[in-house]
């Protein structure tokens, strides 16, 4: 009779078979490894687009800031001399704004913030 037992002691050494089939099921990912690894992509992806939005605000928030200061500059040189404003400055202001501040051609040009909104000058007339 053969001997079936390991390094001489008196267990048997397992049949092959079971160990074939265990390294069987091993192979691969599990249902639960594959929802975590879901989860995680899911999770770097929110954060890369939170952090997108941030950065994009904040870039838009400092073009509105640039926009205005330039406006309010431009105003005061050009009316420096003026004792009052006029009702609409928005035509002087033109050629000082930058080219993404100008929306339209020709007389119906608008300054518009970075989110599209207009922006109006004058001398204490609200519209």
């Amino acid at each position: 009779m053969a001997d079936t037992t390991l390094g001489g002691s008196r267990r048997p050494a397992p049949p092959k078979r079971r160990l074939h089939r265990r390294m069987r099921l091993r192979r691969g990912l599990t249902m639960w490894e594959m929802m975590l690894v879901v989860a995680v992509i899911a999770f770097v992806v929110v954060g890369v687009v939170a952090l997108y939005n941030v950065a994009s605000t904040s870039i838009r928030t400092q073009r509105v800031q640039s926009v205005l200061s330039t406006a309010e500059q431009t105003i005061r040189r050009a009316y420096a001399s003026q004792p009052q404003y006029e009702a609409n400055m928005t035509q002087v202001l033109w050629s000082a704004m930058p080219t993404t501040a100008i929306q339209g051609t020709g007389t119906g040009r608008d300054i518009v913030t970075p989110w599209g909104g207009e922006i109006f000058s004058g001398g204490g007339d609200t519209p």
